[in-house]
C-alpha cells in the first residue's frame, strides 16, 4: 500500500524527457535520406502525437505513405540511440522523481512512445521511478483517447480521481482529462488552454517544473491534498485493523483496544470524514 491515497501520472516525451529535437533530427534524417520534402512546421505538427499521426502528416507533404513499422525503425530507433547516449532531463524532472519515489508513491508512465525507448531514457537513473508503464504498444487507441490513462488507473488499482496527470501537449491533457484525472500541464503553449479549460479545480498550469517540489505542486490541487490528508489519518489504523490480534500487542495507543472496537471505530471515523480510498 502506498503511503499517501494518490498517484502521480507521467507523460515522457516533452514532460519528462526533452526529446523533441531528437524526434526533429530523426525526421530529418529519414526524409532527407529518401530525397523527399520536410519542414519545421510540419515537425510541430507531430509534437505530443503518435506514430499514426506521423505517417499522416508525412504523407500530406512528402506524397509518400510509410507504415508505422517503418518510422517506428526510422524514427523511434534513431531517438532511442540517441538517448543511449545522453537523456536531455526537462528542468525539474529529476528532483520530482526522486521526491517521488523516497515518498513511496504509487506512479505510472503513460506515453504514446514504445517502450525500448523509455526503457532506454529511465536506465540512466539508479532507481526505478515507476510501478507501471503505458505505451503505445499497450493501447489500440493513443491519446488523445483516454484508454492509456484508463490502463494506468487500472493497472495501479487507483480511482481517477485520486491520480494527477503531469503532460506537456494538448492531446496529452485531453487524454488524462477524459479519463477523470487531474492534469497539470507543463510548458507555455498550454497556458491558453489550460486558462480557457479549467474546471472545479482538475486543471492547473505551469511554465516549467523547475524549482518545483511535490507539495508546490499537489498545493494547486486542493481536492487530492484534502485526500492525502485523510488518507495520512485513517491509513495506519487500517493498516493496524488488517494485522491479526497477536501481532497487535505493543502497537502504539491500539495495544489494549479489542479487533472489533478498533473496526467501529474505523467505520465511525470514515462515517464522518468520507474519506475517498483507493
Amino acid at each position: 500500500m502506498s503511503a499517501v491515497g494518490y498517484a502521480l501520472l507521467w507523460d515522457f516525451d516533452g514532460t519528462l524527457v526533452d526529446s523533441g529535437e531528437l524526434w526533429r533530427r530523426s525526421e530529418y534524417t529519414f526524409l532527407n535520406a529518401r530525397k523527399l520534402p520536410w519542414n519545421d512546421a510540419a515537425s510541430r505538427r507531430l509534437l505530443g502525437g503518435n506514430l499514426e499521426l506521423a505517417a499522416h502528416v508525412m504523407a500530406e507533404v512528402t506524397g509518400v505513405r510509410f507504415s508505422v513499422d517503418e518510422l517506428r525503425r526510422g524514427l523511434g530507433d534513431a531517438v532511442r540511440d540517441a538517448l543511449s547516449r545522453h537523456v536531455p532531463w526537462m528542468p525539474g524532472v529529476r528532483g520530482l522523481l526522486r521526491e517521488q519515489h523516497q515518498r513511496g508513491l504509487r506512479s505510472a508512465l503513460v506515453t504514446s512512445s514504445y517502450a525500448a525507448i523509455v526503457r532506454t531514457a529511465l536506465e540512466q537513473l539508479a532507481y526505478a521511478p515507476f510501478q507501471s508503464w503505458v505505451t503505445r504498444e499497450d493501447v489500440e487507441r493513443p491519446k488523445p483517447d483516454p484508454q492509456p490513462y484508463r490502463l494506468a488507473l487500472e493497472r495501479l488499482d487507483i480511482a481517477a480521481d485520486a491520480a494527477l496527470a503531469i503532460e506537456d501537449s494538448p492531446a496529452g491533457v485531453a487524454s488524462a482529462l477524459a479519463a477523470g484525472c487531474h492534469v497539470l500541464a507543463v510548458g507555455p503553449d498550454l497556458r491558453e488552454l489550460a486558462q480557457g479549460h479549467e474546471r472545479g479545480g482538475a486543471l492547473a498550469h505551469v511554465d516549467s517544473l523547475a524549482g518545483l517540489t511535490l507539495d508546490a505542486v499537489l498545493a494547486r490541487f486542493p481536492r487530492i491534498t484534502a485526500r492525502a490528508r485523510s488518507f495520512a489519518i485513517l491509513a495506519p489504523r487500517y493498516a493496524l485493523a488488517s494485522l491479526p490480534p497477536g501481532r497487535w500487542r505493543g502497537a502504539s495507543c491500539f495495544s489494549r483496544v479489542s479487533r472489533a472496537s478498533l473496526a467501529r471505530r474505523l467505520t465511525s471515523a470514515g462515517k464522518r470524514s468520507a474519506p475517498v480510498l483507493p
